[in-house]
């Protein structure tokens, strides 16, 4: 679930970058992303969801 953005991101990253400044717009960068952390929040966030609706 996030081994390929994890590892694609940097390479759109560059390209989209390459891209603006060869278009001759001011230079734009992307902040990098922590998709495992990400990752983790939604897990959490989803569980959390899933003990509110099971009844006690």
């Amino acid at each position: 679930m996030i081994e390929c953005p994890r590892l694609l991101f940097p390479f759109a990253r560059e390209i989209v970058a390459t891209v603006v400044r060869d278009g001759g717009f001011p230079p734009l960068m992307l902040d990098p992303i922590d998709f495992v952390s990400l990752y983790r929040q939604n897990m959490e966030r989803q569980a959390a969801a899933q003990q509110q609706q099971q009844p006690s």
